[in-house]
């Protein structure tokens, strides 16, 4: 028998950790707050408004969504979402 991995598709208007890892790294950096405002059709990428540390707002089109049970990708400028931890739990509880 299979392990059956949960997946939760992002919808607009989810909260989501946004990260933006340089080349090299073995950790994560701090994340940044991430409003989705779309997402396309399969749920693998979303758009939408990234704010800094400083609650300024940035546009930000086509980022990747890296679900729980996915490898975290450390490349040359890789950026994605991710859920926070507290979404993981209450999306496994459900």
């Amino acid at each position: 028998m299979s392990d059956l991995v949960q997946v939760t598709l992002p919808t607009v208007g989810r909260i989501m950790y946004y990260y933006k890892v340089h080349r090299d790294a073995t950790i994560l950096p701090t994340p940044r707050t991430f409003i989705v405002c779309g997402v396309n059709d399969t749920g693998t990428l979303v758009s939408g408004c990234l704010f800094s540390s400083e609650g300024i707002p940035e546009a930000s089109f086509y980022i990747p969504v890296v679900q729980p049970h996915e490898e975290i990708p450390f490349g040359y400028s890789t950026s994605f979402v991710m859920w926070m931890p507290y979404q993981v739990k209450a999306h496994a509880a459900a």
